[in-house]
């Protein structure tokens, strides 16, 4: 996945964190489909396989000082992934 800028970087993993957090307020609901259930989760692979995709770019191409802010965004969307 190549990204033109790191502001273009930021905001496709902003949408992908908009897509987990929709994923978790799901699974909070009372009311749970089986079948949405494993539609959405088949789903969060591509969408753990993107974010590291943009992780990497903004980790690895950019300066590092620039880089290094992006690391806590990573910890935060790694512990919800994984929660």
């Amino acid at each position: 996945m190549a990204f033109e800028s790191e502001a273009k970087a930021v905001k496709v993993r902003s949408s992908l964190k908009r897509s987990l957090t929709r994923i978790e307020k799901y699974l909070l609901r009372d009311n749970i489909s089986r079948n949405e259930l494993i539609a959405r989760k088949t789903n969060l692979p591509e969408l753990w396989k993107e974010f590291n995709a943009v992780r990497k770019y903004l980790e690895t191409e950019l300066d590092p000082k620039a880089s290094e802010a992006h690391f806590e965004e990573h910890d935060e969307f790694e512990n919800r992934y994984y929660a």
